[in-house]
């Protein structure tokens, strides 16, 4: 847990792998960061991003409500197991039983999306209440939302039920 930490120089960190949650909220990143986790859930609520940054991703459920970023900012999802500067592979055994590596946002509740990339994220079950600058926000690469509701249809552009 690095809840409400500062990071004056970041750098990288990672990857870095966790069966439970890895907790970043309220912290405080200074500098270029790089951050690379296979964890079961990312939580950055409330955590101020103050130079660009990338978040490399697998397994998570990631909740940033409320999240500051000043910079570009990217949250991915990584295809494949990560692999560390010697070449050697991150064992993935933690997750033994996992369908999948899909990483889903709960929310970006709150979030100023003006300098925010998604790429490959699963958005099915995103909370986008109180996002700003949705019309800003940056998505690459295969992202998912949910589909609309069956019983909605729309005749004279209003909705009936």
């Amino acid at each position: 847990m690095f809840e409400s930490a500062t990071f004056v120089e970041a750098g990288s960190f990672g990857p870095l792998m966790c069966a439970g949650r890895v907790v970043l909220s309220g912290a405080v990143f200074g500098g270029p960061a790089t951050l690379s986790f296979a964890a079961r859930r990312l939580e950055c609520r409330r955590t101020c991003w103050s130079r660009t940054a990338e978040i490399r991703l697998r397994y998570a459920t990631v909740d940033f409500a409320h999240a500051v970023c000043e910079y570009p900012l990217t949250i991915a999802a990584e295809p494949d197991a990560f692999v560390f500067p010697n070449g050697r592979q991150l064992a993935e055994d933690l997750f033994p039983n996992a369908p999948d590596s899909v990483v889903r946002v709960a929310s970006l509740r709150g979030v100023d999306a003006a300098h925010l990339v998604l790429a490959d994220l699963d958005l099915s079950g995103c909370l986008f209440a109180g996002t700003v600058y949705l019309d800003q926000l940056r998505l690459e690469g295969a992202c998912t939302f949910d589909t609309a509701p069956h019983a909605v249809r729309w005749r004279r552009w209003l909705p009936v039920w």
